[in-house]
């Protein structure tokens, strides 16, 4: 009896110490949920290691807008309508068809940015940035310096205004423009170049559709067997922290 007992009071303890069934197959332990956000921080971890290292340069983003052979060329969302009018002077239809895309402005149709808040996808991008240590130049602040040092016909010349700005002690300028190529997840692509002024050097040039990182993998039941799902969600906040990641990254190599 003792024996049965003994028998049993280790069984109980097996069966603790295991969180199985005896007889039955074991479960495998479930694996702890990846942290999505784990690899940007990664990435912006090397990054402040390296701007550290080189005296935290100064860094002037221009979003939406490049700089060309003679002149800052614009990017700007523009709206164009067409439609047809029939029917006496009482009752008629119209119909119209409205198209928004963003237009260089030298010609010529970029990317389609519609339904993507850029204000939003901005601001998560600079962010990102300040809170990674970086010293970020405002554009509109060095502009504002500099109008009060030239004439009052010379003010009106943004585009002189914004050259004039590259000289005030701007290390990386970094460009971000809307791009032609498909759009991929996010329904938007940008091109963007890294160049660091005082060498006149070309430092990155990419295109990025900036896909937030996917979120953990999940089994779910389809028909007669099991399909790995992974959520992804995307916002403009997402886009942006995406974004600012690709360029810490290039600038970090």
């Amino acid at each position: 009896m003792a024996l049965v007992m003994g028998g049993t009071s280790l069984m109980a303890q097996e069966v603790d110490r295991s969180g199985n069934r005896m007889g039955m197959p074991e479960v495998a332990a479930a694996p702890r949920p990846v942290d999505p956000r784990a690899s940007g921080r990664f990435v912006a971890g090397n990054f402040q290691r390296w701007y550290a290292a080189h005296g935290k340069p100064s860094i002037l983003v221009f979003w939406n807008r490049e700089l060309g052979e003679d002149s800052v060329s614009r990017y700007s969302l523009q709206t164009s309508s067409s439609g047809s009018r029939s029917g006496d002077s009482q009752n008629f239809s119209y119909e119209t068809n409205t198209e928004v895309g963003v237009k260089r402005q030298s010609g010529g149709l970029a990317t389609d940015l519609t339904g993507v808040p850029m204000q939003r996808v901005e601001g998560a991008f600079m962010s990102e940035f300040l809170h990674a240590g970086g010293r970020l130049l405002d554009r509109n602040a060095l502009m504002r310096s500099l109008s009060t040092k030239v004439s009052a016909q010379t003010r009106d010349d943004v585009q002189y205004l914004e050259t004039l700005a590259l000289k005030q002690g701007v290390t990386y300028l970094v460009e971000i423009v809307p791009n032609e190529t498909d759009n991929g997840t996010t329904d938007l692509a940008m091109s963007v170049k890294i160049k660091h002024l005082p060498s006149s050097a070309l430092v990155a040039q990419f295109v990025s559709s900036a896909t937030p990182p996917s979120g953990p993998t999940r089994y779910e039941a389809r028909g007669n067997r099991y399909v790995a799902v992974q959520d992804q969600n995307i916002t403009p906040e997402g886009i942006g922290r995406q974004l600012a990641g690709d360029v810490m990254r290039e600038l970090a190599r």
